[in-house]
């Protein structure tokens, strides 16, 4: 496994069970696992698709994820992408970009904060769940982006461990 997707994996379980477990979930009727994981990772490459060119290089989006528990019942598609950042841009403005677009919808709230080495992390919550979370890793040239769908209910008797 290469590694911004081992650090993605572990921030992924970390981060998105302690982010996925509300009680209090809004869950989307007749959302399927498929459609969840479509969507989302369909705005994963908006995100990407948002930024200037020049200032991204390769983009590796995960084609499998999980499903994570968001409340009694109802479950979560996440996934993610990571996208190294070219030559002589600047991680941080480019994290600042997609702030700035995202700031401007109306379907997204836009959260700040910092991670435990101050570098700036940005949160993009929909209004149906849709839950970005965009982390920098300096060392690494990449800025990771964890991916949650809205939370949906799973046929009865649909396991949802495993690979999704």
């Amino acid at each position: 496994m290469t590694r911004p997707r081992l650090a993605a994996v572990v921030i992924a379980v970390v981060l998105g069970a302690a982010g996925c477990s509300s009680g209090d979930a809004v869950v989307v009727e007749g959302l399927t696992v498929e459609q969840a994981k479509s969507m989302t990772m369909a705005a994963d490459r908006e995100i990407v698709a948002a930024l200037d060119p020049g200032s991204v290089g390769e983009v590796l989006q995960r084609g499998s994820g999980s499903l994570l528990s968001c409340s009694r019942g109802s479950h979560r598609w996440a996934g993610g992408t990571d996208f190294f950042i070219a030559d002589g841009a600047d991680m941080e403005e480019v994290l600042e970009s997609v702030g700035s677009t995202y700031s401007e919808r109306d379907d997204f709230s836009v959260e700040w904060d910092e991670d435990r080495y101050h570098d700036a992390r940005l949160r993009l919550e929909g209004r149906d769940g849709l839950t970005f979370l965009l982390s920098q890793w300096p060392q690494e040239g990449f800025i990771g982006v964890l991916s949650f769908s809205p939370c949906f209910e799973l046929p009865e008797g649909t396991y949802p461990g495993g690979v999704w």
